[in-house]
């Protein structure tokens, strides 16, 4: 659950879940995009049974969930996918020069939020004018492969870091 939300933050529906039947035995993970390191704590102290922070890295989400639930997960597909999408990786530098630094930028600062719907909004209008990079992106989206993604826009922001 993310901590900070409209109308009710997180400590708050938290709160309410645990305070139900069902909702007191039920895990409930924090993310929040605060890099303070007494944040964790805080959450912890507030009833939370982990904590994450944005971007999310899908392993550690399922890692979390993991210990917090003893499922077991088979990670073969992604991770063959994600392996194909890093290697692609090296060509899109290139190709993300070609975008304009604010779109660059939008996109840096939707992953580092971790807002996905935002992230691939933008990825649609790379698409109008890059099919092919647009194409790129979505499989490093739809691969969880949010490092890889972070690795090729910190390597773009001396583009826009003057925007």
């Amino acid at each position: 659950m993310d901590i900070l939300m409209p109308e009710m933050d997180g400590y708050e529906a938290m709160s309410q879940i645990k305070a139900t039947i069902t909702g007191s035995s039920t895990p409930v993970v924090a993310i929040t995009a605060s890099v303070m390191r007494e944040e964790r704590q805080k959450a912890l102290d507030h009833g939370f049974d982990g904590f994450l922070m944005k971007p999310v890295q899908m392993e550690d989400l399922f890692e979390e969930i993991r210990r917090l639930t003893s499922v077991a997960y088979l990670y073969e597909d992604i991770l063959s996918a994600r392996a194909t999408a890093k290697s692609c990786s090296v060509h899109l530098v290139k190709n993300l020069a070609s975008l304009q630094d604010d779109l660059l930028a939008d996109m840096h600062n939707a992953l580092t939020e971790g807002d996905m719907a935002i992230l691939r909004s933008l990825i649609v209008r790379v698409g109008e004018s890059e099919p092919a990079l647009a194409s790129a992106l979505r499989q490093l989206v739809d691969t969880y492969a949010y490092d890889t993604l972070s690795e090729l826009f910190a390597k773009e922001e001396p583009l826009h870091a003057h925007a």
